[in-house]
């Protein structure tokens, strides 16, 4: 009957690879968006603000497109924005509905404070920066930008209309508009006599954190009696926090601009995929990444384990996966519980884990077991005892030696005697006035008549 349902089981765990690592064919795609990005583009840029190299704040009718360290967010409102300052660290807007200013909320969709004696900076021209020996003008008629270095004919700029000169943090700017087949609103440093596209390019780490979880939380908990160590070839990959995974959500991404490494290649753990998706690990990390990018390798083949039990040394959780999360927990193991230990999975093996594991498995109490992957640290292996049926198992000495129990017997039996001749020796003492007889002779009846 045992074998039966041990073969039962392993039917199940067979179906369980089968399933485990891919989602059910109705549950939600979780795709992995094109994050390539391109080039913000504007039409008629009504005023801007800049913070150095990798941040700007552009306007343009109704809304406000921030730049961030090549992250774009867009601001929409109801009315016109009028102009655009930067201070301090904040940007500060108005409307043309309003002649106050107010602070730009980081969270779009929010209406900013109103920025209390902000006073915006003023930039007249002609116009001469702190410390530089060019004076920059625009001809309003025309759009020229005239750059003079004091000395020689000012250098014309005719390739635009220009407009909007600043100066933020010590360099200049400005906005170049053209028109060919359509019209076209640049901002644009200038570097003395040099004029250069800003740089406007971003990506579209935003998409990353969009993308619902698509029935991985289930496929996670699926045990896997198999593994799968898969090539990936070039991909974008995000990291995730599957502590944070919850059905239904989005799948939790962890910073994604910090957390997205472009074009990596190595081989992974897969952990579950849908046809377009996949979660994959590499040492304690998980990520996202798209499913294409995956070729598959040789099957893995788990080793047989050095003993058949072990004992739990800390309070733990058993693992659909050789990967520790919070996703992939199956069932709870105790301190001092004993366990079966049917494989073990090396990291030596496979770089991809963070830890050696081992398969076990623990009885339910209902003439069933479960099973589920263990990292090493929290085992203490059998030695040469092994495993009975009573669920007991004996962990012998790894370095047995005798000398010290033989030296602990004979102290004890020298003890032993030591007290047993005490006792006897009082006991003696006690007895001994008891039965002595009287020195002095009797006296002769006869002779006293």
């Amino acid at each position: 009957m045992k074998k039966f349902f041990l073969s039962a089981i392993s039917l199940c765990a067979a179906a369980a690879l089968a399933a485990g690592s891919a989602l059910p064919a109705s549950a939600e795609a979780a795709a992995y968006p094109d994050i390539g990005g391109g080039e913000l583009a504007f039409t008629s840029i009504t005023d801007y603000a800049v913070d150095g190299e990798n941040l700007c704040a552009v306007a343009e009718g109704k809304k406000i497109t921030v730049l961030k360290d090549g992250v774009q967010t867009v601001h929409t409102f109801g009315y016109e924005v009028d102009s655009l300052d930067y201070s301090e660290g904040k940007f500060y807007y108005s409307l043309t509905s309003s002649e106050s200013y107010c602070v730009l909320p980081d969270v779009p969709g929010q209406l900013g404070e109103t920025a209390e004696g902000f006073e915006p900076h003023t930039f007249s021209l002609p116009y001469t920066p702190a410390g530089s020996q060019y004076t920059y003008n625009i001809d309003g008629s025309s759009g020229n930008l005239y750059i003079w270095d004091g000395k020689s004919t000012a250098e014309t700029k005719s390739d635009g209309k220009y407009s909007l000169l600043k100066e933020y943090g010590g360099k200049v700017y400005v906005v170049k508009t053209t028109t060919s087949l359509s019209q076209s609103s640049v901002l644009c440093t200038v570097d003395g006599t040099t004029v250069t596209d800003y740089d406007m390019t971003y990506k579209n780490y935003p998409l990353l954190e969009e993308i619902p979880e698509g029935g991985s939380a289930k496929a996670l908990k699926a045990f896997s009696p198999a593994p799968s160590i898969k090539h990936v070839e070039s991909a974008d990959i995000t990291e995730l926090d599957l502590e944070e995974l919850k059905e239904g959500s989005s799948l939790p991404v962890v910073s994604p601009k910090e957390h997205t490494q472009e074009g990596y290649t190595g081989n992974v753990l897969l952990l579950c995929s849908t046809d377009i998706a996949a979660i994959i690990a590499v040492g304690d990390k998980a990520y996202m990444c798209d499913a294409s990018k995956i070729s598959p390798l040789s099957d893995v083949t788990l080793s047989e384990p050095e003993t058949a039990s072990a004992t739990v040394n800390s309070p733990e959780w058993a693992y659909s996966l050789p990967f520790i999360s919070g996703a992939t927990k199956l069932f709870k193991i105790e301190t001092g519980e004993k366990v079966t230990v049917t494989k073990k999975l090396s990291s030596a093996d496979f770089p991809q884990l963070a830890h050696d594991f081992y398969l076990v498995e623990k009885e339910t109490g209902e003439g069933q077991t479960e099973q589920g992957y263990v990292a090493k640290e929290f085992l203490e292996l059998a030695s040469g005892g092994g495993y009975n049926e009573s669920g007991s198992s004996t962990i012998g000495d790894p370095s047995p030696s005798e000398d010290d129990y033989v030296k602990t017997v004979v102290l004890v039996l020298a003890v032993v005697l030591l007290v047993l001749l005490g006792v006897g020796y009082l006991i003696w003492i006690s007895t001994s006035g008891k039965s002595k007889k009287s020195d002095k002779p009797e006296e002769d009846v006869g002779d006293k008549k």
